[in-house]
């Protein structure tokens, strides 16, 4: 989730390298901002998806003895989750639903909302746990390339059509609120992210889609074409093709009104925001109380955003995270 809308790369087992979150034509990493989006290996480039609560993910961190670890990194509201190399899940932070409490198997993607998680194992089949009060964990059958949870909601875009034959690229949505016809007429989509209450999806052409509440306008997007977008509580941002951002939507605590700069990913939380500059830092703007927008010096690869927290996985694998940590979801293991 992003605490915005995030998206969750997958992990690309040939290369060894993950999606960039919402990031790249997206993740996320991310509830507001929860459940940023998954993609799966041979899907759209840039998916992977940038955070909503669900946070982005990037290529795959390596340890001191070069052996990627880490492939993959998303945000809860209040927990955090990571895919290893081996496609193991972990996950830490708040786990009264049973949220930071997955599953074993092998894994591609992981998106977390603000008290449940969903993932994607290896034949993109959805897997979802912790709290079932709005049918958010009610995973839908079928194979899916992107995968994006909200506040009490999450959705997924199918890999193929219902017989089987060919991409499908279309939405499935569970959980509260139901789709209505306020969704995407045609509903094609090679990434999507979810915030709080509404969702924002990146078309195969490159431009931008966005649906649910739109009170502060976060989901009035931009007319462009862009390679990534992300949700966070109330608000958007996505990466234009030049690399420059836009955000629209709530900006009480100027989340929506990012620095100059060119950018490779994005991870929104409730109320801030986080992105990875070209040359590798990190830029954080917005709502600051707990340093969740104060970021880390050093290189990132994947960046990922909860509520009031965020995390990134550096280019030498470590994972380093900053903001509240009130559940544990700021102490990676």
């Amino acid at each position: 989730m992003l605490f915005g809308c995030g998206r969750t790369s997958l992990l690309d087992r040939a290369s060894g390298t993950g999606g960039v979150g919402a990031s790249r034509g997206t993740n996320a990493t991310s509830r507001v901002g929860t459940g940023g989006a998954t993609s799966v290996p041979g899907g759209n480039p840039g998916t992977g998806g940038t955070s909503g609560t669900g946070g982005t993910s990037g290529t795959g961190g390596t340890s001191g003895t070069g052996e990627t670890v880490v492939a993959t990194i998303a945000a809860g509201a209040y927990h955090t989750c990571v895919v290893h190399r081996n496609g193991s899940l972990a996950c830490w932070g708040k786990n009264d639903q049973g949220q930071a409490s997955p599953p074993e198997g092998a894994f591609i993607a992981v998106s977390g909302g603000c008290d449940n998680t969903c993932a994607l194992r290896n034949d993109g089949v959805l897997t979802c746990w912790g709290s079932n009060a709005n049918g958010q964990s009610n995973a839908r059958s079928g194979s899916y390339t992107a995968l994006a949870l909200g506040c009490s909601f999450g959705c997924a875009v199918r890999a193929r059509a219902p017989l089987g034959i060919g991409a499908d690229a279309l939405l499935t949505c569970w959980g509260y609120p139901e789709p209505t016809e306020s969704w995407p007429a045609d509903g094609r989509f090679s990434t999507i992210s979810a915030g709080a209450s509404h969702s924002c999806g990146l078309r195969p052409d490159g431009n931008l889609a966005c649906w649910g509440a739109s009170f502060a306008g976060q989901a009035r997007p931009p007319q462009g074409t862009f390679t990534a977008v992300a949700c966070g509580g109330n608000h958007s941002c996505g990466i234009r093709s030049d690399g420059t951002l836009v955000c629209w939507g709530d900006d009480d605590w100027k989340q929506a009104s990012p620095p100059p700069g060119t950018f490779t990913a994005l991870a929104l939380g409730d109320e801030h925001s986080c992105g990875i500059l070209t040359d590798g830092t990190v830029a954080c703007w917005g709502h600051d109380p707990y340093g969740q927008a104060s970021p880390r010096d050093g290189a990132f690869q994947a960046i990922a955003a909860g509520h009031d927290h965020t995390c990134g996985l550096r280019v030498d694998g470590a994972i380093v995270c900053w903001g509240s940590n009130a559940f544990g979801q700021a102490s990676p293991p």
